[in-house]
């Protein structure tokens, strides 16, 4: 499941700063299949942000913290230490699957507009979710 958690995380993390990229450059975000301006709408919405923070720097760290824990647990052998980080790596990948799950929710119900970055880091968010909860 490292190999699944590692590539999720990896594409995660390039969407993520793909998107900050964009956003830092002033550039309008437009989405790679539809060619509309949905994604910048989106991102650039009041949901685009949590606590002030853009959602894309959450996402960056997010896969970061994930791509570290992929490390740690392939070097780390303490049967101790295993079982605390397991248990917050789980609480992190719950608490990111419900975020995308709300903000797919807000894109589909409140938006109307959906981002297609957005879509992609939303589904690697409940893949490495279910990833950690079997592994």
């Amino acid at each position: 499941m490292m190999w699944v958690l590692t590539i999720a995380a990896l594409i995660g993390l390039v969407v993520s700063i793909y998107i900050a990229y964009k956003k830092s450059r002033l550039e309008p975000l437009v989405c790679p299949l539809s060619g509309g301006t949905s994604c910048d709408t989106v991102v650039k919405s009041q949901y685009g942000k949590l606590l002030g923070i853009p959602n894309e720097y959450l996402g960056i760290i997010f896969y970061l913290v994930n791509l570290a824990l992929v490390l740690y647990t392939a070097v780390a052998r303490p049967a101790s230490y295993q079982t605390l980080v397991r248990t917050l790596w789980l609480i992190m990948a719950a608490g990111a699957a419900i975020a995308s799950v709300a903000l797919t929710y807000i894109q589909a119900v409140i938006l109307k507009h959906w981002c297609e970055y957005c879509m992609v880091a939303n589904i690697m968010n409940l893949i490495i979710f279910f990833a950690v909860v079997y592994s």
